[in-house]
């Protein structure tokens, strides 16, 4: 059975579904069939579409983001996750505070950066913003999801 790996931001509709789309699509390029990524919102309705521009920025990096559908991060999503990757410090205190269970699990997105200062900041939310900003913020998501691809062809994820 896949261990998945779920990665949380607000509303999502940007950040998380960014970062499961292009996990998913390294994994596949790496012929890594042990992981699979999802993606939740602690504070979106169900049923959404992911963002237009951040679809856009994923179309020019050759991935197919259609299929989104938003979903809030429920106790039994997050029980199935193996790992939670989250955006911001703000979304893993609240989900520590709000489900004390899963503490163990979590960990901030930028834990996995390439520079070793930042792997206690946040991922900023695009919402809104224009085009500039999702491809700053899909690269930054990008290449922290190198190191996960790393670590997950060693199963140390």
């Amino acid at each position: 059975m896949k261990k998945m790996i779920l990665f949380i931001c607000s509303g999502n509709t940007c950040r998380s579904p960014m970062a499961k789309f292009i996990f998913n699509a390294e994994l596949e390029k790496h012929s890594i069939n042990a992981y699979t990524g999802d993606s939740a919102g602690l504070f979106c309705y169900a049923g959404e579409p992911i963002s237009f521009n951040a679809s856009e920025v994923l179309k020019e990096s050759g991935i197919d983001s259609s299929s989104h559908k938003s979903k809030p991060a429920s106790s039994s999503l997050l029980k199935k996750a193996h790992l939670l990757v989250c955006m911001t410090n703000s979304i893993k205190n609240t989900i520590q505070i709000n489900f004390p269970e899963f503490t163990g699990k979590l960990r901030l997105m930028k834990f996995f950066s390439s520079d070793n200062t930042a792997v206690n900041s946040d991922v900023c939310d695009p919402f809104g913003r224009d085009l500039n900003i999702y491809r700053n913020i899909r690269d930054e998501i990008a290449d922290c999801i190198k190191k996960m691809i790393i670590l997950s062809g060693s199963n140390e994820l």
